[in-house]
């Protein structure tokens, strides 16, 4: 039964992966760039358990754990866990705009972080699927919380890329940060105690707000596509089309 679940709950991610990478038909350099972008997902796992380690081992110089529960969990989530994991993944968006460069585009950008933590997602669901019941790991399959979180770090840092406004950036990390955080800090078993399941009831409402997010991204997708304002290419970005077009030799060679 809980590998039955486990293989449902897999389902909405390689579909909204497979429709993503499909929306520009048969371009080739997009497509790999989405290919790019799940694996950069898959292999975060690996910088996320080196900036964790690094961050408990700072907790326990700073002495965090003689704080009390509460003050040692907030650290451990807020920062070991959240931070780790969101600074990773945008740090994995800005290497693959480097490696993939050009014509990139406000929609590319949004589409290319959303499957960078889709990717994460994936791999992420594995521990989990050894540690829950099938329940949860279908909810935790069909709300796909770190799409949602690609998906507004991706939308408003490309609009920080359009407009040249670098307070877009930040709130494109900010926001996601904050809501992974208080969504892992709910579902500590310490914390909701300690708070009388407040907590835990904010964690329900922002795996809602997960799936709405989700939604809205195969929403502004649709209609993004269709609009020069997200599809055309970002500042900075269009250079290397430019050359290809005009020096068409080393194609025809």
């Amino acid at each position: 039964m809980l590998v039955i679940a486990f293989a449902a709950s897999l389902i909405p991610s390689v579909a909204l992966y497979l429709w993503l990478r499909g929306i520009k038909g048969d371009d080739q350099g997009y497509r790999a760039a989405c290919r790019r972008a799940l694996i950069l997902g898959f292999l975060a796992v690996i910088p996320i358990v080196g900036f964790g380690i690094v961050f408990t081992v700072t907790g326990n110089l700073l002495g965090v754990s003689k704080l009390g529960e509460v003050p040692a969990e907030t650290y451990k989530t807020f920062t070991v866990i959240v931070l780790s994991e969101e600074l990773v993944k945008f740090l994995a968006l800005r290497k693959l705009l480097k490696e993939h460069p050009d014509g990139r585009s406000w929609l590319d950008v949004t589409v290319l972080m959303s499957i960078i933590g889709l990717g994460f997602g994936l791999i992420e669901d594995i521990p989990y699927g050894l540690s829950t019941n099938a329940g949860q790991m279908l909810i935790r399959g069909i709300t796909m919380g770190h799409v949602g979180y690609g998906y507004l770090m991706g939308r408003l840092y490309g609009k920080s890329l359009k407009t040249g406004n670098r307070a877009w950036a930040v709130l494109g990390f900010v926001l996601p940060y904050l809501m992974h955080g208080f969504y892992d800090f709910g579902l500590q078993e310490e914390i909701d105690v300690a708070f009388n399941g407040n907590f835990g009831v904010l964690t329900v409402l922002l795996a809602v707000v997960d799936l709405i997010l989700a939604i809205s991204l195969i929403i502004h997708v649709r209609k993004a596509r269709k609009n020069p304002t997200y599809t055309s290419p970002l500042p900075g970005f269009e250079r290397a089309v430019v050359e290809d077009a005009a020096d068409p030799t080393p194609a025809a060679l």
